[in-house]
């Protein structure tokens, strides 16, 4: 463990057991079992400072809202709410998204307990109402409800917060409560986005 703990961190312990030669069935080196074990580490939550540089919110437009700031733009449909067009210094990294998903592929465990009204719910999402933008503690928000054509009573809250820095944070709050009972079990609750040509390989950090 180091010395200091760094704020927001988290540790953990990678044992993976290989084999010193090699045998009939594999060659020195393959891996024979692994696990990873959480350290115990009381770290203190890194403390979120808002970026100085501004924020600018053009509402102008009939279609979209545009959201620009130093080395960055991307503009948020006004009848879907999806953000399109995300460029930071000059390269776009987010062609579409995101997009409402509720579904996956059926797994044997789901023993047909789903509704495959699901498999389309998330498409053509619209936005209802109006789309709040407020302007406070250096971050901007943008905060609006969807509702789905193809699923009854089932909406969604969504808020955009947008750092100077170019950052959006996505907040999203869905109510199933009003669709019918057949429909109230969740597939799965997410979001699909479109990236350039060039982003086909990711990595992310997980829990564990």
């Amino acid at each position: 463990m180091p010395k200091e703990t760094k704020d927001g961190a988290e540790y953990y312990l990678n044992i993976s057991v290989q084999l010193k030669s090699d045998t009939l069935w594999a060659t020195a080196g393959h891996e024979v079992a692994h696990e990873q074990f959480q350290v115990p580490a009381n770290v203190e939550q890194v403390a979120l400072t808002p970026s100085a540089n501004e924020v600018v919110v053009d509402d102008s437009a009939e279609d979209v809202i545009s959201i620009t700031g130093e080395g960055f733009s991307f503009n948020i449909d006004k009848a879907s709410g999806a953000i399109s067009n995300y460029v930071y210094n000059g390269e776009t990294l987010l062609t579409q998204g995101p997009v409402p998903n509720f579904w996956r592929a059926p797994v044997n465990n789901d023993n047909g307990n789903f509704d495959w009204a699901w498999q389309n719910a998330g498409k053509d999402a619209q936005v209802f109402g109006d789309i709040q933008v407020t302007q406070a503690n250096g971050f901007t928000s943008i905060a609006f409800t969807q509702t789905f054509p193809n699923m009854n009573g089932l909406s969604q809250t969504v808020v955009y917060t947008v750092d100077g820095s170019g950052a959006v944070t996505l907040d999203l709050t869905v109510d199933a409560t009003k669709t019918s009972t057949s429909r109230s079990r969740f597939m799965r609750i997410g979001t699909t986005m479109v990236l350039p040509e060039g982003y086909e390989n990711v990595s992310w950090y997980g829990n564990g």
